[in-house]
């Protein structure tokens, strides 16, 4: 499966804060910590008494650090998972984002962490395009999340199914540059010279 380079808008916040999260999560849950094969909010798994209480405890200490913000507490652990992504650490990634469920489960961009960590650590295509399903819920009308699906199912040799995600996203944005190369791939895989042309044309003019 391909490193995937994800296509996320750069946040910026606290090394010093992140580091200290993602101590606190390795301290409070060693358990988790130490699974060889993360599980995206751990489904399927029953937790102990012990494994509960160190949630909580988690919790507790994250928003004390953030002064009670959830939110930004959750941002934090989502951020260091993207890194993890770029890295091509899908694991890693998928610890953070239980990290950050733990403390807000309704922030859209988890879901949208375990889509691409799912993909590239290549589970099953019906799993990671649940994740895409729980953040479109949340989430309509982003050229980046349509470009990033759109890029998943190209990747996965299914360019009749990306191409119109790619559509999508730059009917949303026709200058978004991601988008552009995705429909040279999509273009390139089913044979159409023609539209692969037209779209490095642009994406080369964007360029300039």
């Amino acid at each position: 499966m391909k490193t995937y380079t994800p296509d996320k808008p750069a946040t910026f916040f606290s090394g010093i804060l992140i580091a200290v999260l993602v101590i606190s999560y390795l301290l409070v849950s060693p358990v988790y910590a130490q699974l060889g094969r993360a599980t995206p909010i751990w489904e399927g798994i029953e937790k102990s008494e012990s494994e509960l209480v160190a949630d909580q405890e988690l919790i507790k200490k994250s928003l004390e650090f953030t002064k009670g913000d959830a939110t930004l507490a959750a941002q934090y652990a989502v951020r260091t998972a993207w890194e993890r992504i770029s890295k091509g650490d899908p694991d890693g990634a998928i610890r953070r984002l239980n990290q950050a469920w733990l403390i807000k489960p309704d922030l859209s961009d988890i879901y949208w962490g375990f889509a691409i960590a799912t993909h590239i650590r290549g589970d099953d295509l019906k799993d990671v395009e649940r994740w895409f399903a729980q953040v479109e819920t949340e989430i309509q009308g982003s050229a980046r999340l349509s470009t990033d699906y759109g890029r998943v199912l190209e990747e996965r040799q299914l360019p009749e199914r990306a191409r119109p995600l790619f559509e999508q996203a730059l009917a949303l944005d026709p200058n978004y540059e991601q988008a552009h190369i995705g429909m040279i791939r999509v273009a390139e895989a089913l044979g159409d010279e023609e539209l692969a042309s037209k779209h490095q044309q642009i994406y080369d003019g964007l360029k300039q």
